[in-house]
C-alpha cells in the first residue's frame, strides 16, 4: 500500500513537471501565430491599463525619446486626454482638440486588437535594453519578443530569459 502511494505521488508529480513546463495559453499561441501582425501594430508603442481599465497610458517612441499620453475613460465609455508629455514632433500636438481625436481612434484600434488576443498591456519600454516587446496577458502570462539576444548586456535580463520558455529565435514565454 505504502508503495503504491509512493508511486501514484511521484506519477503526479512527475505530470505536473511534464505538463506544467510545456503549458501555454491558448492566446499567447495566437499571438505567437500571429506575430508578424502583433509586432507590426504594437512594436514602439506601450500600452498600459489600470485595473478597472479606466485609465491607460500609451507610449509612443522615436529613437530615445517619448511622446506619453494619459487617458480617462468618460461617461459615455469614450476615452479623453488627459495629460500628455511630449518630447519629440511638438507642432504636430499643438491643438490638442486635433490630436486627441487621433489619438483617441489610434488607442481604440489598438485596445480593440489587444482585447480580441486577451492581453492586458503591452510594453516596448525595454527596447533600449534589448526587450523590443512585453505582452501581458489577462492571465498573467508574458510573452517577449526580443529581435536579437546579443544586444543584451544586462545580466538579469540574459537570466531572466534563460528562465523561459523559448518558443523561437525571437520569442520567448513566461507562465504564470
Amino acid at each position: 500500500m505504502k508503495n503504491l502511494i509512493f508511486n501514484t505521488t511521484v506519477l503526479i508529480f512527475t505530470l505536473n513537471i511534464v505538463f506544467g513546463c510545456s503549458y501555454t495559453n491558448k492566446y499567447a499561441k495566437r499571438v505567437f501565430k500571429d506575430r508578424v501582425f502583433i509586432a507590426k501594430e504594437f512594436l514602439n508603442y506601450s500600452i498600459i491599463r489600470s485595473r478597472g481599465k479606466n485609465t491607460v497610458i500609451l507610449d509612443i517612441y522615436k529613437s530615445k525619446l517619448k511622446n506619453r499620453f494619459f487617458f480617462q475613460k468618460g461617461k459615455e465609455n469614450e476615452y479623453v486626454v488627459s495629460k500628455d508629455s511630449i518630447e519629440y514632433d511638438k507642432e504636430h500636438f499643438n491643438d490638442k482638440t486635433v490630436y486627441g481625436k487621433e489619438l483617441i481612434s489610434f488607442l481604440k484600434k489598438k485596445i480593440q486588437i489587444m482585447d480580441d488576443y486577451d492581453i492586458r498591456d503591452v510594453s516596448c519600454e525595454f527596447r533600449n535594453q534589448g526587450i523590443d516587446m512585453k505582452i501581458y496577458f489577462n492571465s498573467l502570462d508574458v510573452l517577449l519578443y526580443v529581435s536579437d539576444s546579443k544586444v543584451i548586456k544586462n545580466e538579469e535580463w540574459m537570466k531572466y530569459l534563460k528562465g523561459l520558455k523559448k518558443l523561437n529565435e525571437n520569442w520567448y514565454y513566461e507562465y504564470n
